[in-house]
């Protein structure tokens, strides 16, 4: 017996697909295939003028990659945030992250979460080299540096 598509949602998920825009992202295999299901620990901030921020060694940033495009972590150590958001990408090194929330938990000064999360909302395009993964601002003054976690 042949399924009927007389559902609601069924209905609008068709349409949807269907009245895409030119200027819908779109998901390239190479980059969503790489970061599906991968975890990265942010070891740094480096500046366009060389000066890097290393993390304090108890400081611990995690970025955790779904296979749906949503991204997630906890930090621990000197701060114990839960974050989540979503993310996309358009090229090989175009990637953007949006609808990220935070929980609200006291951070000591020494964590670096809080200069995380401003900038994940900041990344505009992405380098990836094995085991390490960079994160771009929009004018690519600042970068994010990650290395995987196995």
């Amino acid at each position: 017996m042949m399924a009927r598509w007389h559902h609601p949602l069924i209905v609008f998920f068709v349409l949807a697909g269907a009245s895409c825009t030119k200027n819908e992202v779109v998901v390239t295999e190479p980059v969503a295939g790489e970061l599906n299901n991968s975890t990265w620990m942010l070891q740094a901030f480096e500046t366009l003028g060389g000066r890097i921020e290393l993390l304090h060694p108890r400081d611990t940033i995690p970025l955790t990659f779904s296979d749906h495009r949503k991204v997630k972590g906890r930090a621990s150590g000197l701060c114990g945030n839960y974050y989540y958001g979503v993310y996309s990408t358009s090229s090989a090194s175009a990637i953007t992250f949006d609808s990220l929330i935070s929980s609200e938990a006291l951070c000591v000064p020494e964590s670096k979460y809080w200069n995380f999360f401003d900038e994940l909302r900041q990344v505009s395009s992405l380098q990836h080299a094995g085991t390490r993964l960079y994160l771009y601002n929009g004018n690519r003054t600042k970068r994010m540096m990650f290395t995987r976690m196995l």
